[in-house]
């Protein structure tokens, strides 16, 4: 209950906070975020960072599928506790 009542202090001590900076606070904000987006600096780096992930889950996908017993890589293996050729 102290949790909550704390949790809902801070929200309201931030909403006030946030209410007296106004929207013109908020659009410059807004405005400096959007500019750092739009930085092609920052656009070369998320562009790295994006390869470098699509590389890095190739990698883990390549050695799942070496690493799984039985496994062609294009359908999961049996897990356990499965009977295979079994019906239900």
């Amino acid at each position: 209950m102290v949790k909550k009542l704390m949790a809902l202090s801070v929200f309201g001590v931030g909403y006030v906070l946030g209410a007296r900076a106004g929207r013109e606070r908020y659009d410059t904000i807004v405005t400096k975020a959007q500019e750092l987006w739009r930085d092609p600096r920052v656009r070369e780096k998320v562009t790295q960072t994006q390869s470098a992930a699509k590389d890095t889950a190739r990698r883990a996908q390549d050695l799942a599928t070496e690493k799984l017993p039985g496994s062609s890589g294009s359908a999961p293996a049996a897990g356990p506790g499965t009977v295979s050729g079994s019906t239900s």
